[in-house]
């Protein structure tokens, strides 16, 4: 879109729809039409009124960067069934060659290589995000997977290098630095997640800015591991805050308007970061506890959608309007969205690549719990806040996937990361066997000498 008239200076366009330099859409059109001529934008009119972004530059320059951004989303485009594909695959093999490991025990030594394997899953993630940084849509698709595998197997061999310190800290390094990444860019505007393989895209035009759905599964499923991690590394009372103070980080960096503004985020996090919090502090979830976390969730989205309704018109995100809309349409636009989400969670049942995770990875569990539980008890032993993480990563996946419109790619990203965290834990386990002392055995008393009768001679 481009435009000429009285205030427009050379620039790239944006609108409070995208609110992303050189980025409008359809329905800015009118608005923008409307706003030249002095005519106020009607209620239900959804889009807003395009306005002079970045500034600067030649013409020459600025087509340049539109081209250059149209390049990358075609790239983004072609890659990305790839790169989904890689990550289940991956998935499904690290599973498969524990369950080996564990019925063919002289396989064993193929432990180290495992774990090392799971930290390689775990830096895919932030690789596929950090290949935002250099034009690969220039270089092409072989040097775009060499740096994602490069980049993947290297920081899997620098968390290793942590393993002298505490057998915990490399896995505890792969989930920080996907979370690091993942807050850093999203409070930056996201620049790594737009036209990225695991981000959004402008030809698919449903988000420009905050945070995505794969980035929200990628970032809440590494949250509620590494926070039952911190808790048992650091231990006591110590322990369990930085565990919430990380939980609390990520709720309000995936919440707030002006960064992640995600609002199936709001829905799904907050009780399942609530529910992990009360049990890692020791405290009795009852039905009176989740009644009032329902309550407080709501609470918590009008508040951020009042907030984000009192900001500027053209700074608005999709919560505030969100409530644009039903101030507008009434109820009927809540009902116009929810059966949205709805019809795009069902459409992806069949034709994602992420739905074959879930059996995956299903089996691989229920075969631990009938055959090794011994295992898995040994591991909760070890680390019993994983307790509270098993049952804040369930309410945390089946409201992800419900509130949601990417469908099963959200449950099955984080069943991918909560999968390789398991894997490393496991082989962790059965690498390092346990320092308890066994148990001396029983020494038998003395036998008492018989009794010699009185006065017997010797």
């Amino acid at each position: 879109m481009a435009v000429r008239g009285p205030g427009m200076e050379p620039g790239l366009l944006r609108s409070g729809t995208t609110q992303r330099n050189g980025f409008v859409e359809l329905v800015d059109v009118a608005p923008t039409i409307l706003d030249q001529l002095g005519v106020e934008r009607p209620d239900d009119m959804e889009g807003r009124a395009a306005t002079v972004g970045e500034t600067g530059g030649s013409a020459a320059d600025r087509r340049a960067t539109l081209a250059n951004s149209d390049a990358s989303a075609t790239f983004r485009e072609d890659q990305i069934a790839a790169v989904g594909v890689i990550m289940v695959v991956v998935t499904g093999c690290l599973s498969a060659a524990l369950a080996l490991v564990l019925i063919r025990p002289e396989l064993s030594r193929v432990l180290p290589a495992l774990y090392v394997g799971a930290l390689a899953f775990l830096g895919y993630i932030p690789a596929v995000f950090l290949a935002r940084l250099f034009p690969f849509y220039e270089f092409g698709a072989i040097p775009y997977y060499v740096f994602l595998f490069g980049t993947a197997i290297g920081l899997a061999v620098v968390y290793e290098t942590r393993r002298h310190r505490h057998p915990l800290d490399p896995l505890i390094a792969a989930l920080a630095v996907i979370i690091a990444v993942l807050v850093v860019d999203t409070v930056l505007g996201a620049p790594l997640q737009f036209n990225s393989a695991l981000g959004y895209s402008p030809k698919v035009a449903g988000r420009f800015t905050g945070l995505g759905n794969l980035g929200y599964a990628a970032l809440t499923a590494s949250a509620v591991v590494l926070a039952a991690l911190l808790a048992n590394r650091f231990g006591g009372r110590r322990g369990r805050r930085i565990a919430v103070g990380l939980l609390v980080v990520v709720f309000v960096v995936d919440a707030v308007p002006l960064w992640g503004a995600d609002i199936g985020g709001i829905l799904s996090v907050l009780p399942a970061f609530a529910v992990m919090a009360y049990l890692l502090l020791g405290l009795q979830v009852r039905l009176r506890t989740v009644v009032i976390w329902l309550g407080v969730t709501l609470v918590a989205v009008v508040g951020l959608g009042l907030l984000d309704l009192a900001r500027p018109s053209d700074q608005r995100t999709h919560l505030g309007r969100l409530f644009e809309r039903i101030g507008t349409d009434g109820w009927s636009g809540l009902q116009t969205v929810i059966e949205r989400k709805a019809n795009a969670n069902f459409e992806t049942i069949g034709n994602s690549v992420w739905l074959w995770v879930l059996p995956m990875v299903g089996v691989f569990v229920v075969y631990l719990v009938v055959r090794r539980r011994p295992l898995l008890d040994e591991l909760f032993r070890r680390i019993p806040e994983l307790r509270a993480a098993a049952v804040g990563f369930a309410i945390l996946a089946v409201l992800g996937y419900a509130l949601n419109d990417s469908g099963v790619a959200v449950p099955g990203m984080m069943i991918g990361v909560a999968n390789a965290s398991l894997v490393g834990l496991l082989a962790w386990v059965l690498r390092e066997p346990s320092r308890r002392d066994p148990s001396p055995d029983p020494v038998p008393p003395p036998r008492a000498a018989p009794l010699e009768p009185v006065g017997t001679a010797r």
